[in-house]
This record gives structure tokens, sequence and C-alpha cells, in this order.
């Protein structure tokens, strides 16, 4: 029976591409590179690029048709865009707080009461 199960998943089994992979640099200062730190169901990619000192982050969004939206994320210039859902939410954190970014609005999660802990 158990073979039979294996012939079906490799008769039904498409070897065709089913990720596309391509290479981008993001916006600003990419000297230092660029990181992708997520990726929706949608295809949009959250991250940064980075100067070559490292210390001066541009946060971006990339949309699966190219274009960036950076992201100004309480002109921190460390900021960190961690994450990013299919509607459009990104998360990540700033001066040692996180936060949810939706469609430009800002709010932050409340610190953790690490003394309770």
């Amino acid at each position: 029976m158990l073979v039979g199960a294996a012939l079906v998943l490799a008769l039904t089994a498409d070897a065709s591409p089913i990720y596309n992979f391509a290479t981008f640099n993001g916006p600003g200062d990419n000297a230092g590179g660029t990181t992708v730190n997520g990726v929706s169901n949608t295809g949009a990619i959250v991250g940064f690029s980075s100067n070559a000192n490292m210390n001066v982050f541009t946060n971006f969004v990339r949309q699966p048709n190219g274009t960036f939206t950076t992201l100004n994320i309480n002109g921190d210039p460390l900021a960190n865009a961690n994450g990013i859902n299919s509607a459009g939410v990104v998360v990540g954190a700033t001066g040692g707080q996180a936060f949810v970014q939706d469609h430009g609005l800002i709010s932050f999660l409340p610190a953790a009461d690490l003394a309770g802990a």
C-alpha cells in the first residue's frame, strides 16, 4: 500500500520551478549590502540596505513588481523591519522596542516586564 502511495505522489509531482528568485540592491546607500528579513504570501519583501559602516539602515518594502517603498521608522537610523504579512503590515524593532507599522501608522508594543518574569 505504501508503494502505491509513493507512486501516486511521484506521478503528480511537477518538476517545474515553484519559486522565482531575483537578486536586487535595496534603496538608499547600500554599500554595506542588502538584507531581506521577510517575505509575505503575496511576494512583498521587507528588509534593509546598510551603508558601508553599517550604522545607517534604509528599511524598505519591495513589491513583487520590483517597486520599493522606503520606511521611516521613528527616525531611527538603526531601526529594523523584520517581517511583513499579506496585508502589508510590517513588524520590527526600534530603540529596543517592538513596533507594528500598518500602512504608514506606527504603533509600539508595550515593553516586556522582565522584573515580573
